[in-house]
């Protein structure tokens, strides 16, 4: 099966929905990038499971039939996809809703009558999280990289990334070859290049043959601000890419922390 080529970059993968478990999407959403047009809500299988199911609401039967035509995904990256699930993603099982045409809103097709903003009492989520494996200390990342996690994390794999997270904070983690024998600078600059122009408060530092460079970004969701910290450690050999984000801007510390601690492993030579 050929590696799928998803419409939105994980760098653009914003916390729009937080912690609100897995969901079933369709590759008419998350590769062919169109919108969300019938979702409903199925009873949860674990704790994991929010029991949403997004489609385009063009899907036939032999597409979905096909298993390589639909993923489970964190409810959040499909929230970044098309925000305007966000304000249903309360509804109870049971309740499915379609949109009036291709730029129109969503209207209830099935389940008990409910309006978004309806209160709900929601279960705390549990922590740690079960089924999830659980690091902490000197942590490797990939064969070239390691980090120092001065506390729990969960960890997961989520469209080919790793995701570390605990409540409040999450780090997305992405490493990079460096195929073409690029010097560090030559690849700091291309990334320079292609960041948020709404950067702020850059750091960048040389050490023991590795770059780094960072910078904080402030998003803003129905929620309020998103607080965020972008990370580039930078070796011989490669690249490891930091996407951090928490809820307290005082977690800018600890993320910064997070950053400085990337090396790279030792590689064990001959007996």
């Amino acid at each position: 099966m050929a590696k799928k080529q998803f419409a939105l970059r994980a760098e653009q993968i914003k916390p729009l929905a937080k912690n609100r478990g897995g969901c079933f999407a369709t590759d008419m959403i998350t590769v062919e990038g169109r919108k969300v047009g019938y979702m409903y809500r199925e009873e949860t299988r674990n704790d994991q499971d929010s029991g949403w199911v997004f489609t385009a609401g063009q899907e036939s039967q032999h597409y979905m039939d096909d298993a390589d035509n639909h993923g489970i995904y964190d409810v959040n990256t499909i929230a970044n996809y098309d925000p305007d699930i966000i304000p249903f993603l309360d509804a109870p099982a049971g309740t499915a809703f379609e949109r009036d045409g291709p730029s129109g809103g969503f209207t209830q097709v099935a389940g008990e009558a409910w309006q978004p903003g309806t209160t709900q009492s929601v279960p705390a989520k549990k922590w740690p999280p079960p089924g999830f494996p659980v690091v902490e200390g000197d942590h490797p990342l990939t064969t070239t990289w390691s980090i120092h996690l001065p506390e729990r994390f969960a960890r997961r794999v989520e469209d080919g990334q790793m995701v570390l997270w605990r409540p409040g904070f999450t780090i997305w983690l992405t490493a990079w070859n460096n195929e073409h024998g690029e010097s560090q600078g030559k690849r700091l600059a291309g990334v320079k290049k292609s960041v948020s122009p709404e950067r702020f408060a850059e750091d960048e530092s040389q050490a023991r043959n590795l770059t780094r460079y960072s910078y904080r970004l402030r998003d803003e969701s129905e929620d309020g601000p998103v607080e965020s910290l972008y990370g580039f450690v930078l070796s011989d050999d490669g690249h490891l890419q930091l996407a951090i984000y928490f809820d307290d801007p005082k977690d800018e510390a600890e993320a910064r922390q997070l950053v400085n601690s990337v090396a790279e492993r030792k590689q064990a030579g001959p007996a």
